[in-house]
């Protein structure tokens, strides 16, 4: 009997692609033989048989995002940061300080995903200068890595009071369409305020005296 050490490797569709490798792999043995001639030319049959099947936990390593791995920089108002472990097997978070100094929480969405939240939080209490590390621990291979947190109480990103408060202008007035636009009424002119008077005339002429009217509408208007 022979034994055979197999080393299973999975390839994914791209690097992005760790939240859909699988956790396991299924292994198969089978025996087969090709299809072989027969005495008097006949086709014999091949032969095939699973002889068993198992399956085997994928083991790969700890992925953090580069950011993140390269330290986390804490603050007095961005006391919390949340980051992302992808990992096809279990790990654990260790760290050197107290939980009254340094929490640190992990999380899932689903008990079999990939990707694991890892949320450090200094407490409120906390008002001092904080330089520690968090280590995650592969428990199947021991792979170690580490995560410098420096909390700085004097750091004030992320507040309020970093950010001028805005101005409050004036609303402007807004322009406008030429059916909207109303102008103040004018003034009658004096060639309008004399028209006026003139067919006036011509209306008491014109009910005193039709011919007369006439005559002078005709003066006026010769063609």
């Amino acid at each position: 009997m022979e034994g055979y050490f197999c080393n299973v490797r999975y390839v994914g569709p791209s690097r992005g692609s760790h939240r859909d490798t699988p956790q396991r792999a299924r292994i198969k043995a089978t025996v087969s033989t090709a299809a072989a001639k027969g005495r008097g030319n006949t086709q014999a049959r091949p032969y095939s048989k699973d002889l068993l099947s198992f399956d085997v936990a994928l083991v790969g390593r700890l992925l953090v995002d580069r950011k993140d791995r390269n330290g986390v920089k804490l603050g007095q108002f961005s006391r919390t940061r949340q980051l992302v472990v992808h990992s096809l097997s279990d790990f654990d978070v260790k760290k050197s300080v107290d939980d009254k100094t340094l929490r640190v929480q992990r999380s899932r969405d689903r008990h079999d995903s990939n990707d694991h939240v890892i949320s450090i939080t200094v407490t409120r209490a906390t008002n001092h200068t904080v330089k520690t590390d968090v280590t995650l621990v592969h428990r199947v291979t021991g792979e170690t890595v580490v995560i410098p947190v420096t909390f700085d109480p004097t750091d004030r990103s992320g507040s309020v009071y970093d950010t001028p408060p805005k101005r409050t202008e004036a609303p402007k007035p807004q322009a406008r369409s030429p059916e909207s636009k109303s102008e103040p009424a004018k003034a009658p002119s004096a060639t309008a305020y004399i028209m006026f008077l003139f067919l006036v005339f011509l209306v008491v002429m014109f009910f005193s005296n039709p011919v007369s009217i006439s005559s002078f509408a005709f003066i006026i208007y010769p063609f």
